[in-house]
C-alpha cells in the first residue's frame, strides 16, 4: 500500500507536465496559423460564407 502514494504523486506530476506541454503546443500552433493567415487567429476566420461579415466567425466577434 505505501508504494501507491509516491506513484500517484508522480503520475499527477506527469499528467500536469503533459497538460502544460499540450497547452503550449496549442498556443504555438495558433501563433503559426496567425503568421500564415493575414494575422488572424483560427477563431477569427469567418465561417459564414454567405455574408459580408468580416469581424469574425458566427461564434466569435472581435468588437469592443
Amino acid at each position: 500500500m505505501p508504494m501507491l502514494i509516491p506513484h500517484s504523486g508522480a503520475a499527477k506530476k506527469a499528467r500536469r507536465i503533459s497538460c502544460i506541454s499540450n497547452l503550449h503546443m496549442i498556443g504555438l500552433a495558433a501563433r503559426i496559423y496567425k503568421s500564415d493567415h493575414e494575422e488572424n487567429f483560427p477563431w477569427m476566420v469567418s465561417t459564414n460564407f454567405n455574408s459580408t461579415n468580416t469581424s469574425g466567425s458566427r461564434e466569435f466577434t472581435n468588437s469592443p
